[in-house]
């Protein structure tokens, strides 16, 4: 499901349609839902409000959705492009997709670990 709105910020009311859309797909077994957000794009990074409130969380936690900024993927593909004839590219695809699937609430690119070996 692909959506689009023209708020500046996620609301759990956003989680519930997912959650509905998802339910309407009728699915053989339970999924891993992934949103991937870029809210506020509109606005100026050093003027986008904080995308985490606990109204937003819970809805998120209830359902095991993931919920990825936008912000986080262009810091991991940064670190793909940078990494793309090294040795631990492999490694860091690897452990960068069991983050992300063991990811509950918002994503965040763990940076410490993965620019620790540069």
């Amino acid at each position: 499901m692909v959506g689009s709105s023209e708020k500046e910020s996620l609301a759990a009311e956003d989680v519930e349609n997912l959650v509905q859309a998802i339910a309407d797909c009728k699915l053989t077994g339970p999924p891993k839902i992934f949103y991937i957000s870029n809210h506020g794009a509109a606005l100026a990074p050093d003027k986008r409000v904080a995308r985490e409130n606990q109204e937003l969380l819970d809805a998120l936690n209830s359902h095991d959705i993931c919920l990825i900024p936008t912000s986080e993927l262009f810091k991991a593909v940064c670190y793909l492009l940078g990494r793309h004839n090294d040795d631990s590219l492999d490694l860091f695809k690897v452990s960068l997709r069991k983050d992300i699937l063991d990811c509950e609430g918002i994503y965040a690119l763990n940076e410490k670990k993965y620019y620790a070996h540069i």
